[in-house]
């Protein structure tokens, strides 16, 4: 059920980065305000592969149901910072620096999430 929501989440947030985002958090950035917008879509998917080094060897150290219960308080967490954020207009350049950082927490969850969630399987499922 996590990876749905959170595909949902990546949907909703690329169709945002394409259609409002540039004029919200890129308005003086002119012609490349698109572009930027569209590269804080990919900083999460960037962020994956180092979320699943670290959280599947935290994972392994101090348990899978422990990290699957944290990156689920970490990828709600960011998504919920996402919508609170404030415009360029209200705190400049930032509002984009948030935006990214909140991004790298969702592309880490995202990642600690699959590996654990896999993991926490009951034997009999896994075994089909």
């Amino acid at each position: 059920m996590g990876s749905a929501v959170e595909y949902y989440d990546f949907f909703i947030f690329g169709s945002a980065a394409a259609l409002i985002f540039p004029h919200i958090f890129f308005p003086s950035a002119g012609a490349q305000a698109s572009v930027m917008s569209l590269a804080t879509f990919g900083f999460a998917y960037v962020a994956r592969p180092v979320g699943a080094v670290i959280l599947g060897h935290f994972g392994d150290r101090i348990g899978r149901q422990k990290i699957l219960m944290l990156t689920l308080v970490m990828m709600g967490g960011s998504t919920f910072l996402i919508g609170c954020l404030p415009s360029f207009d209200v705190i400049g350049w930032w509002a984009p620096v948030l935006l990214v950082l909140c991004r790298l927490l969702q592309g880490l969850s995202a990642a600690g999430e699959q590996a654990g969630a896999r993991a926490c399987l009951p034997i009999s499922w896994s075994t089909w």
